[in-house]
């Protein structure tokens, strides 16, 4: 399937350019993802990876590996993987979205 630019895609390269995280916001199915998907290095599919419940229990840190950009898709699906994100920055970085220091941006 071929995809078809948006007008959002520039916005979002340049987004993804100065800031640490990108959340992205919109109607449902109007296209998010697969503008994302455009810009991450990799993906991690929440709501369709059937290793996520269990990696979740085990070893949370293992989702977050993969090439960065990251692409974590229907992350609410798993709200404890944003306190796991929190805690791992935190600790090692320092720095963890607009309150700790990364400016988001949102489009």
């Amino acid at each position: 399937m071929t995809y078809n630019n948006r007008l959002t895609d520039n916005e979002l390269r340049k987004k993804f350019d100065s800031s640490g995280a990108v959340l992205i916001r919109g109607a449902k199915s109007c296209g998010k993802t697969e503008s994302a998907m455009q810009v991450a290095g990799s993906v991690l599919r929440i709501d369709i990876d059937r290793n996520v419940p269990g990696l979740m229990e085990m070893a949370p840190r293992c989702l977050l590996i993969g090439e960065t950009p990251r692409l974590i898709d229907e992350w609410q699906v798993q709200p404890k993987l944003c306190d796991h994100i929190k805690k791992l920055f935190l600790s090692e970085f320092y720095i963890i979205f607009r309150m700790w220091g990364v400016k988001i941006h949102s489009i």
